[in-house]
């Protein structure tokens, strides 16, 4: 019996990381999503090249976290 509530705890501790994890993508897409049409739309080229080593960073930053 122990084993068992030691195996939930656990899941439920990796489930809440995940959750948490899935929210601030969510979050950072979101910023992501709603600032670029702006973007593109005030100066075009200039702020996409300046952005994309930002993009590039965070593409890794995840691929790191996955």
């Amino acid at each position: 019996r122990p084993k068992a509530s030691i195996l939930l705890l656990s899941s439920t501790f990796e489930f809440h990381g995940l959750f948490k994890l899935k929210r601030r993508l969510h979050y950072l897409v979101t910023r992501v999503s709603l600032f670029l049409p702006e973007a593109l739309s005030r100066q075009g080229r200039k702020t996409m090249q300046s952005l994309l080593p930002l993009l590039n960073f965070y593409s890794k930053l995840l691929n790191l976290m996955v």
